[in-house]
C-alpha cells in the first residue's frame, strides 16, 4: 500500500516513474479496475520526461496508451493518443517499445476501418508479414505474444474464428513473457469467447468436449482472480 502513497516518494523523483510503471501496469490491475492505472501511468511518463529519463518515459508512454486502448476508450481518442506518444518513443531508439506501440496503433486503425485487411495487422503502422520473421529471429517473445494476442482479438471481432484459434495457440506459447501484465486475464477471456464461437461450428464431439473443458477452466481462473480483487 505504501507504494501508492505519493508522499513516500516525493524526494525520490529519479525512481518514482519506475515504481509507478511497475505498480500501475503490472500489479494494480489484479486488484483494481484497469482504468485506475491511466492517470498514474501518464503521471509517470511526465515525471520521467521531466528528469530526462529516456528509458522509462517511453515505457510509461506505451503503457499509458496500451491501457487506454484495452480498457475501452473511444477509438478516435485512442488513435490520437497513440499517434501523439509514438514520436517520443521513436526518438528514444527503443525498438521493442516502439514495436509494442505500433501494434496497438495498427489495431486501432483496423478497428476504425483504416486497413485493407481488418483482421490482420497490416497497414500504415505495422506489417505482421514483415515483422514476424524479425521478431522470431530475435526471440522477442513479448512482442510475439502481443502480436498474436492482438491478431486473435481482431480475428474474433471480425468473425474469423478459425484463424483466431490458430493465433490463440501461438499466443499461448509466449504467455510466460507477459505474466504480470493485463493481457493475461484478457487472453483468458478471449480464449473462452473464441472457443464458444468455434463450438457451434465444429462437428467433432471430442473436440467440443475439450473446448467446453477449456472454457470452464478459464472461468474458474476468472472467478479466483475476481475473488481476490
Amino acid at each position: 500500500d505504501l507504494v501508492t502513497k505519493e508522499q513516500a516518494l516525493t524526494n525520490y523523483k529519479e525512481i518514482k516513474s519506475k515504481v509507478w510503471h511497475v505498480f500501475w501496469y503490472c500489479i494494480s490491475h489484479w486488484k483494481n479496475h484497469l482504468r485506475e492505472s491511466i492517470k498514474p501511468l501518464l503521471e509517470g511518463y511526465t515525471l520521467a520526461l521531466g528528469i530526462g529519463d529516456m528509458e522509462y518515459a517511453p515505457f510509461s508512454a506505451n503503457a499509458y496508451c496500451s491501457v487506454l486502448f484495452i480498457s475501452g476508450i473511444e477509438l478516435t481518442e485512442a488513435e490520437k493518443e497513440l499517434a501523439e506518444y509514438i514520436e517520443i518513443i521513436r526518438i528514444s531508439n527503443q525498438d521493442t517499445i516502439l514495436q509494442y506501440h505500433q501494434i496497438d496503433l495498427q489495431a486501432v486503425l483496423n478497428l476504425r476501418g483504416m486497413s485493407v485487411h481488418p483482421s490482420r495487422l497490416i497497414g500504415a503502422s505495422y506489417d505482421e508479414n514483415k515483422m514476424l520473421p524479425i521478431h522470431t529471429k530475435k526471440k522477442a517473445n513479448d512482442i510475439l505474444f502481443l502480436m498474436y494476442f492482438t491478431s486473435l482479438y481482431l480475428k474474433y471481432i471480425f468473425d474469423n474464428i478459425n484463424e483466431a484459434l490458430e493465433n490463440l495457440e501461438s499466443a499461448r506459447l509466449y504467455i510466460d513473457s507477459v505474466l504480470s501484465l493485463p493481457f493475461v486475464p484478457l487472453i483468458n477471456f478471449f480464449d473462452s469467447l473464441i472457443k464458444l464461437s468455434a463450438y457451434t461450428q465444429i462437428k467433432n464431439s471430442d473436440q467440443k468436449k475439450i473446448f467446453l473443458k477449456n472454457v470452464l477452466k478459464n472461468q474458474n481462473k476468472m472467478k479466483k482472480w475476481a475473488f481476490h480483487a
